[in-house]
């Protein structure tokens, strides 16, 4: 598997082992990695707590992204 050099945002993770270990898993492979977790999210995150997962993913999407060398 290659490795990415773009940012990475994974979440929100489940707060138990099963989450945290898919964060750990892609952490290795993302030069900038971004991981949440978020309580009582429910299987599917966007219906189940739309308001906190804007909230996270808005400024991870705004953030400037780094400049090529």
């Amino acid at each position: 598997m290659g490795h990415d050099t773009c940012p990475a945002h994974q979440g929100p993770a489940d707060p138990d082992a099963v989450g945290i270990g898919i964060e750990r898993q892609l952490r290795p492979f993302a030069d900038d990695m971004v991981g949440h977790r978020l309580q009582d999210r429910g299987h599917i995150i966007p219906l189940g707590r739309p308001d906190a997962w804007c909230a996270l993913l808005a400024p991870f999407l705004a953030a400037d992204l780094p400049k090529p060398t």
